[in-house]
């Protein structure tokens, strides 16, 4: 993604922006964002978990999810829905699900996406 928008804002010109790359055109503002960030709350019955810098989260002592680089750093809820399967959310979006029978010691294994 880095070198994505690298190539999007200082390499590609825009035609939109009369041939010239975006980050010759904008400028960043000198307003400080005053906003303070409201932690989201997820309801008490969900698992948090929290994906790890390489887009793993730690389930349990021994097992990994790979979720998503793009998730990094961000705390996700997981939902018991019955049967070993849980929900993933991040907020109130589902991005997919787990399925706890398919974890193994040590072993990595991918979010099921919706």
């Amino acid at each position: 993604m880095d070198d994505f928008l690298h190539e999007y804002n200082n390499v590609r010109p825009h035609e939109s922006l009369e041939m010239n790359k975006p980050a010759r055109v904008h400028v960043v503002s000198d307003r400080n964002n005053t906003e303070k960030r409201i932690p989201f709350v997820y309801p008490l019955n969900y698992k948090v978990i929290k994906v790890t810098s390489n887009g793993d989260a730690r389930w349990g002592a021994y097992n990994w999810v790979l979720i998503s680089r793009a998730a990094i750093g961000r705390f996700l809820g997981t939902e018991e829905k019955g049967n070993g399967i849980w929900n993933v959310y991040y907020r109130d979006v589902l991005l997919g699900w787990i399925d706890k029978k398919q974890l193994k010691p040590k072993n990595h294994i991918y979010i099921f996406i919706e």
